[in-house]
């Protein structure tokens, strides 16, 4: 399968499209809040992350219990355009309005540790 349509693949389904839409404009998002965001179980969630993952599109990191996602850095400029068209198409419709909603009220929000300065 090409590049071109392992995205478009990755796209078609909704929970993929879920987390990656959830992930942009974000720094990082821990897997625990994006399943509290989405509303999914946490199974499902790191199932598709882990996809998103094998496909190129999201990079993870440990720190310590948790597992923090991000768009691949590396993503093509075209990738990350259709995402920001999707996101500007979807962004009022629901379930990604509630997606982001429930991640910005997360009152409890894993944040990426602080790394000391020397």
């Amino acid at each position: 399968m090409t590049e071109i349509n392992r995205f478009f693949y990755s796209l078609m389904d909704n929970s993929r499209l879920r987390c990656l839409l959830l992930l942009l404009g974000e720094e990082e998002v821990s897997a625990g809040d994006m399943t509290q965001a989405l509303g999914l179980v946490q199974s499902k969630v790191s199932w598709h992350l882990a996809a998103l993952r094998t496909e190129g599109l999201v990079v993870d990191h440990r720190e310590a219990q948790r597992v923090f996602y991000r768009l691949h850095p590396a993503l093509p400029a075209w990738m990350h355009e259709i995402l920001l068209v999707c996101q500007r198409e979807l962004s009022g419709q629901e379930p990604f309005l509630s997606d982001r909603a429930a991640l910005n009220h997360l009152a409890n929000r894993h944040q990426r540790q602080a790394i000391p300065a020397n």
